[in-house]
């Protein structure tokens, strides 16, 4: 493909066979082509083959085999799939009688790294089918025009690397200001300090590549000491400017096991421009299933359902009453818990942190303040204490960038995303304190059902005493029939009401000004969506805690404690009738999995109703709710179906 003043590329149109055998000849053909291309290569077409089971929907289970072979021809040709917006399947099968209709993505667009780094912003569209029974699909050499207009700053590692940076941040930072200021007004130094000191590191590396280009040239008409000395210095300068080029698409790729060997610019820059385009969102389909594609509209659409995830739904919800509680000897620990933060502490929280992990909203990752320790020190340190004292300074740090991850391959529903919190480094240095003081303690204060977060626990322990559980009911026979019931929540972290932490954390008997900190951290953040690489207007969550904060797995494990307080309350009343593990073996009515629950009863209506009654209660109080669609039943083997469709219509 030619076009003006560009480079030209390669295209290669496929159409492949729908029997396997002759399918195979075009994978080897292609294969061999794929040796000779030197160039941005580009294929596109009806492949006739599905890459993975959810790019099928109706008719006979997915061949995994046949899967397995495609995709090993895709990553022997080096081809990366283009992102594509629209419908996932591109082919509607025929409708036969009794039948239901197939649709499959058998067309898709290829491209090897080369052409993903010459089109960055590249991406196919499904259009609508007219007569076909395929959709036509259109590449767009350019995504819609988008300038960043509310990019947010990023501290970039690469500075740390320049001669001048230490005195620069020694002449430019406030030490008698609070961090929060000094930061913000560092900022503006720093892009001042990128534009006229570090420069452009590609203009640089372009421009050193041409002065020594020349200088080598000149040595076909004579030798001189001063060419010599100069190519030297500048070959010092060059091998600075590419470790910096490398350090930035470092950076910027997330990539966390590629370190020693050869450079690696070339993997990071193309990391990084696959992981830009995978995470660029250029369709959704709204609630009534229509696609969206208008950036306005969309952003609009995304930053609604997480203004509504997060808004609690009740004004006041009832707490649990339960005989059973957690252990009450926190008293011995409150100094050790609630006393001021140890300098020692406080490092020890900031050097855990990976380094290049992404910042929150103030850009500051964790190796601006691991390489400037002695330049930020006291700052820090003294700001943290202040916190420590007078909680309401937190929600000066709490401004979080929520991230969208997809938790399917190729979302198609807002819903399909994971919202992780990026918290800024100083907000994580308190709640990796808090996190360090509370962590030995949740052995004791939690009940061994839960297995996940907790110190001397694995979840693999849950794991063998649910399969040999899930054996003995595949075995089952006699009079005694049991369930199992796996329940999904839905959203747990999003939706987790902050009076019930409160009182779930009162109830351990943390100390008061602990647990006044902790309200302070969870209660007093504001969100922006970073959409696209833009960050949206910001809202405030009424409920909810954050995926990325350090605290949250621990304050959640601590909550869903309670469930199982109230169902060993059940137990002890022989209300519900749990079920044993072997002849001799403990009774086990339940196991917890973080969020996920797997819960065991004899097979009846009466215990499906209790199970669901304790469910209701707790759900109620602590705003979880229950993914039916992700729940399922398992029954022993000695259970009749009748009796296992009254209790499914039952729950």
């Amino acid at each position: 493909v030619k076009e003006k003043d560009v480079e030209p590329w390669l295209l290669t149109v496929v159409y492949a066979s729908p029997r396997e055998n002759e399918r195979q000849d075009t994978w080897n053909l292609l294969r061999d082509i794929a040796t000779t291309v030197t160039g941005p290569w580009l294929m596109m077409g009806d492949f006739n083959e599905i890459a993975h089971p959810e790019e099928k929907k109706g008719g006979a289970p997915t061949d995994a085999r046949k899967c397995h072979i495609f995709n090993n021809w895709i990553n022997d040709c080096n081809l990366l799939e283009v992102t594509t917006s629209g419908t996932r399947f591109t082919w509607r099968g025929p409708k036969w009688n009794g039948r239901d209709r197939v649709f499959k993505k058998l067309d898709r667009i290829l491209c090897n790294v080369d052409w993903r780094l010459k089109y960055p912003e590249g991406f196919a569209k499904v259009l609508p089918r007219v007569q076909s029974d395929h959709h036509p699909i259109i590449v767009l050499l350019q995504g819609e025009n988008n300038t960043n207009k509310n990019r947010p700053f990023r501290f970039e590692a690469a500075w740390t690397s320049h001669a001048d940076f230490n005195n620069f941040l020694h002449s430019k930072w406030e030490k008698d200001k609070d961090i929060v200021q000094s930061l913000h007004e560092l900022m503006t130094h720093l892009k001042k300090w990128n534009k006229e000191t570090f420069g452009n590191i590609f203009k640089r590396k372009g421009e050193l590549l041409s002065r020594l280009n020349g200088i080598q040239k000149s040595s076909n008409y004579g030798y001189s000491i001063f060419l010599e000395n100069l190519e030297k210095e500048l070959q010092d300068q060059l091998a600075v400017t590419l470790y910096q080029e490398e350090y930035l698409w470092f950076q910027k790729s997330r990539s966390i096991w590629v370190s020693d060997g050869d450079r690696n610019t070339k993997y990071y820059h193309s990391k990084t421009i696959v992981r830009r385009r995978r995470n660029k969102i250029i369709s959704l389909r709204s609630d009534d299933r229509s696609w969206v594609d208008d950036p306005e509209i969309l952003s609009d659409m995304v930053r609604n359902f997480y203004i509504n995830l997060f808004k609690e739904e009740e004004d006041v919800r009832d707490p649990i009453v339960s005989w059973t509680t957690y252990p009450t000897n926190m008293e011995a620990h409150h100094n050790a818990l609630s006393g001021q933060i140890h300098f020692d502490e406080c490092k020890k929280a900031l050097f855990e942190m990976g380094p290049h992990k992404a910042p929150g909203e103030d850009g500051y990752p964790a190796l601006f303040f691991q390489q400037c320790w002695d330049t930020v020190t006291d700052s820090l340190f003294r700001y943290v204490n202040q916190v420590w004292i007078n909680p309401s300074l937190i929600s000066s740090i709490n401004n979080t960038l929520l991230v969208l991850i997809p938790k399917v391959d190729k979302p198609e529903f807002v819903s399909q995303f994971r919202p992780i919190a990026l918290c800024n480094v100083v907000y994580k240095i308190i709640t990796k304190v808090i996190v360090n003081r509370i962590k030995p303690k949740l052995d004791e204060i939690i009940s061994p059902y839960q297995s996940s977060f907790i110190p001397r626990r694995t979840i693999h322990h849950n794991i063998i005493v649910a399969q040999e559980m899930v054996h003995s009911m595949a075995r089952m026979k006699g009079n005694k029939m049991f369930m199992s019931i796996k329940i999904d929540l839905e959203k747990a972290y999003d939706r987790l009401n902050w009076n019930f932490v409160k009182n779930c954390l009162e109830e351990c008997k943390f100390p008061h000004s602990l647990v006044n900190i902790i309200q302070h951290c969870i209660s007093s953040p504001s969100f922006k969506i970073l959409w696209n690489g833009d960050k949206t207007n910001t809202f405030t969550p009424t409920r909810g805690i954050r995926q990325g904060d350090p605290l949250s797995p621990y304050l959640f494990v601590i909550c869903m404690d309670r469930l199982s307080h109230m169902i060993a309350d059940q137990v002890e009343a022989q209300y519900w009738k749990p079920m044993r593990a072997g002849r001799y073996g403990p009774q086990i009515s339940h196991l917890l999995f973080a969020d996920d629950l797997l819960l065991f009863a004899e097979a009846s209506i009466e215990q499906a109703h209790c199970i669901m009654n304790c469910l209701d209660i707790f759900c109620k109080a602590s705003g979880q709710k229950i993914n039916s669609q992700k729940t399922e039943i398992y029954f022993s083997k000695n259970v009749d179906q009748h009796l296992r469709e009254e209790i499914l219509n039952h729950t």
